[in-house]
């Protein structure tokens, strides 16, 4: 990582013209390449007495020098503008293991560059599957997951109810349905697209996709109902309200939350 900070546009020289460890190929991450450094096993971020300066949802073993805050200055770069606003681009935060679009380009961040081939883009392909009625799942020949064409709204449901409902789910011929992890979620994403942040096929205008990635619990039980589960909001949001979310990960409690259930499957 950068010892010091640069704006937005200082950040992509910086990494352009960065010799390190026999490479000069550098250059700033993208977004989801940022988020593959996350862990959410890393820290309960609900709980009280958590240590600012080392609890960070990204993988501490090998980027342990990332430090959390919502300061100016401790969260990263990433390459992408915000497609909304020119003036701005995505940042990611190590304390939450996100990205966000509100970032003018002038604040100040530190940067993390990257080499090597970006990851490969999400290639979606309509399919018919069987059964009497004509059912259509979604292929990512990326990937190599199937998903639902469609999806469920649950609202005031526990998060369970959604584990349940994909593990019990017969659909298109198939029973091996599952839950989304955050990562299989994250391969939904397009930040090259905007309103929605996805190329996928039947984005929702309403909440956003639950998946089965949880945040650590701590052992204190007055703490449990902070306990989050991540998803991602890429569906279309009123511009003065919702700016700040789109393409973001959010949370909902596991207890009770409104979000919208899109089962994944292995393709075979």
């Amino acid at each position: 990582m950068s010892e010091k900070t640069y704006t937005w546009n200082d950040a992509l020289s910086y990494c352009d013209n960065l010799v390190y460890a026999g490479y000069s190929d550098w250059r700033v991450p993208e977004p989801l390449e940022l988020m593959t450094i996350t862990d959410y096993s890393a820290y309960d971020s609900c709980e009280a007495d958590s240590d600012e300066y080392t609890s960070t949802l990204v993988n501490r073993l090998y980027f342990k020098d990332i430090m959390p805050s919502f300061a100016v200055g401790s969260n990263l770069w990433t390459s992408k503008e915000n497609l909304d606003d020119s003036s701005r681009a995505w940042g990611f935060s190590p304390k939450h293991g996100h990205v966000y679009s509100y970032p003018l380009k002038t604040y100040r961040y530190n940067v993390m560059c990257v080499r090597g081939n970006k990851l490969p883009k999400a290639n979606f392909t309509n399919k018919s599957a069987g059964g009497y009625f004509l059912l259509y799942v979604v292929i990512d020949s990326v990937t190599g997951l199937m998903w639902q064409k469609g999806f469920t709204k649950m609202e005031n449901e526990r998060w369970e109810n959604a584990l349940s409902y994909c593990e019990n789910l017969t659909y298109a011929g198939y029973s091996d349905w599952r839950l989304p992890n955050k990562n299989e979620l994250v391969s939904l994403i397009s930040y090259d697209k905007d309103d929605p942040f996805s190329i996928l096929f039947n984005i929702p205008d309403e909440y956003g996709f639950v998946s089965s990635t949880t945040r650590r619990r701590d052992i204190n039980p007055a703490s449990m109902d902070c306990t989050v589960v991540y998803f991602y909001r890429i569906e279309i949001f009123n511009y003065a309200e919702m700016i700040d979310l789109k393409g973001e990960l959010g949370g909902v409690t596991k207890s009770k939350g409104s979000f919208n259930v899109r089962c994944v499957r292995n393709f075979e």
